[in-house]
């Protein structure tokens, strides 16, 4: 399993980090407040297009990748609460009583990690926070963790995470 999971995850190499805004802008810089004023979530079309995506976007294409092999997924946005700006998207699959991480924006070195449990995935992911959000003193206990599902609509990005916090929270570490 994990090499059919690594080869849909690299499969979306080829799309860069970044955003579409409303005027169908693409950017690769993110700068926080332009972006949270003028970020898009787009449909799989559009990131195939401009193949380009934040962790929004490029955990879509790996969804819709595994929808297209029929491999079933469960897919998490996960938050520091006391900002409410750092957060991330990731895919879990669970075969086999083994759980696959995987994440194609932030574990640089590999797109696909074997994990016993849902919560060692989590734990991988958050810690990445620390580095990828230049946070010091970062206590994952301050992290809510919600089971997502993604959607085709064009969102601002404030209505996107409130779409994301409308799902269920399965975890308040």
């Amino acid at each position: 399993m994990k090499e059919k999971l690594d080869s849909i995850v690299k499969s979306i190499d080829d799309i860069k980090y970044g955003y579409v805004d409303f005027d169908n802008q693409v950017h690769t810089n993110i700068k926080l407040g332009f972006f949270k004023d003028n970020y898009k979530f787009i449909n799989i079309d559009d990131i195939k297009h401009y193949k380009v995506g934040t962790c929004y976007e490029q955990t879509k294409m790996i969804n819709y990748l595994l929808d297209q092999e029929e491999i079933d997924y469960r897919t998490f946005f996960a938050e520091i609460k006391d900002d409410k700006i750092d957060n991330h998207t990731f895919t879990v699959v669970e075969d086999n009583n083994k759980f696959y991480l995987l994440d194609a924006t932030w574990l640089l070195q590999q797109y696909v990690y074997e994990c016993d449990s849902l919560e060692e995935c989590f734990d991988l992911e958050l810690k990445q926070f620390p580095k990828m959000f230049h946070l010091t003193g970062f206590d994952k206990k301050n992290v809510d963790i919600y089971e997502i599902y993604m959607i085709e609509k064009y969102l601002h990005y404030k209505d996107l995470i409130e779409y994301f916090r409308s799902n269920e929270k399965i975890s308040t570490r």
